[in-house]
């Protein structure tokens, strides 16, 4: 099925891409650094486009023409108030082209929408649920794949376009030696150990996000652990999501898992495979490259929950690490010596029911819990580690609370953070007291 061909499309497919589109593309312009009014104006221009796409598919569903209108009227009164010339002012007009239609403006809509260059060349696969008997639609990995080695190699190959080239043949080389010493017994070893030069490191990612009015959307994606920059545009590409109004029911506990989303992690697990078994050939490189997939991200509910996992955080004060047998009681968790108990522990046993293990263990090198990756920002709560931890540390620096010890690169880095984030903090710190000035004047008035 293409997403050139609007015949062979159906309504549930544009919705799953088109709100892909949204949701990456705002985590990424979140980050972006607008440098001049010219990056504004576009950046501004470009979420309007953004927009007009998301009221087709964030209205009414069940009135197809209606949503085709309210985006086209959406980009009309756009294009109506910008001075023609203007950057992306012709995409907009297009799309406001179904507005003055009488009649099938769906078509219209979407015909514009493909004009536009808004829809890319890669197709979109279904799997019908046996749990629910509906179909589901996903980007497979090997479509992404192959797209992205024919036109954007750089992202695949650490920001390198030749995968011959001496200095990404050396990062791949240190990386496959780096591996080694964590799981030297993982398959990648025995299987490709004359070829590690065309095998290359990949990582899942899930997580329960939220959608319109704070409702759950479980969303899978997939990228390598060689990245080509840190923005999310280049560490995590799209494989499927779903509202959680058609797997939320089903939940029986971490342990016994969720037949829907299972039927989720067997077909991810199939493509994780086809990879790694038959790899991904390049018509531009010549070049057969193997995707090996060695870790999940994501938060600790999300990990539990794909992999079955009965030692998880809710089982809290019995034993609650899926790596380890730390609890609250024998084993305390909280223990941070070399000596502490948990530490003999490690990686004794599997978190999971051997009987009944998740889908997902099909993964070359999945069985073990190690798979399961450890993410700093999930530890806890988010707004912890990402404010008040960094704050806090920047802070110490700043006070010169480690100057006793030799200086080290890690030192200069944490300067050089400590004045980036600063220099930011200073101008809060001069808002509020600025503000609690004003208020004091207004009270004396």
């Amino acid at each position: 099925m293409s997403l050139l061909t609007r015949s062979s499309c159906s309504f549930n497919v544009q919705i799953v891409f088109f709100k892909s589109i949204h949701f990456w593309t705002r985590i990424f312009y979140r980050k972006l650094f607008l440098r001049s009014q010219q990056h504004y104006r576009q950046f501004s221009i470009t979420l309007s486009i953004l927009y007009t796409l998301r009221l087709y598919t964030c209205t009414c569903v069940k009135s197809k023409a209606n949503n085709a209108a309210k985006a086209s009227e959406s980009a009309f009164c756009q294009q109506s108030t910008m001075i023609p010339g203007s950057p992306m002012h012709t995409e907009i007009q297009q799309l406001s082209r179904a507005h003055i239609q009488g009649c099938d403006r769906e078509t219209v809509f979407l015909k514009e929408v493909v004009n536009i260059g808004r829809i890319t060349h890669i197709p979109i696969s279904e799997m019908l649920l046996a749990s629910t008997g509906k179909k589901h639609h996903y980007i497979s990995i090997r479509s992404v794949a192959s797209y992205l080695l024919e036109r954007f190699p750089s992202k695949l190959l650490a920001g390198h376009t030749n995968p011959d080239a001496s200095r990404f043949q050396n990062l791949l080389t240190q990386w496959w030696q780096a591996f080694r010493v964590l799981q030297p017994e993982h398959d990648v070893y025995t299987r490709y150990g004359d070829e590690l030069d065309s095998v290359l490191p990949m990582k899942l990612h899930c997580d329960e996000g939220t959608g319109q009015r704070r409702a759950p959307v479980m969303q899978y994606s997939w990228g390598p652990l060689l990245t080509a920059a840190p923005s999310s545009l280049d560490r995590y590409f799209f494989w499927t999501c779903c509202v959680g109004e058609e797997y939320k029911r089903f939940h029986k506990g971490y342990a016994a898992g969720n037949i829907v989303l299972d039927e989720f992690h067997a077909k991810l697990a199939a493509d994780c495979r086809d990879v790694y078994i038959d790899g991904v050939f390049s018509q531009k490189l010549q070049r057969k490259f193997r995707l090996c997939f060695l870790g999940l991200e994501g938060d600790l509910p999300a990990q539990a929950r794909a992999f079955r996992v009965v030692r998880n955080f809710a089982c809290v004060p019995h034993c609650m690490c899926p790596w380890c047998g730390a609890n609250d009681t024998t084993t305390p968790y909280t223990d941070a010596r070399p000596e502490a108990l948990w530490r003999s522990t490690v990686s004794m046993e599997r978190p999971w029911p051997i009987e009944s293990p998740s889908p997902l263990v099909d993964i070359h090198g999945a069985d073990r819990e190690t798979f399961l990756s450890k993410d700093l920002f999930h530890m806890a709560q988010l707004g912890h580690v990402r404010t008040f931890c960094v704050n806090v540390l920047c802070y110490l620096v700043w006070r010169n609370h480690f100057a006793t010890r030799p200086v080290s690169s890690i030192d200069i880095i944490f300067e050089k953070i400590a004045s980036l984030r600063f220099g930011l903090v200073n101008r809060y710190i001069h808002r509020i007291q600025r503000t609690i000035v004003l208020q004091q004047e207004k009270m004396i008035r």
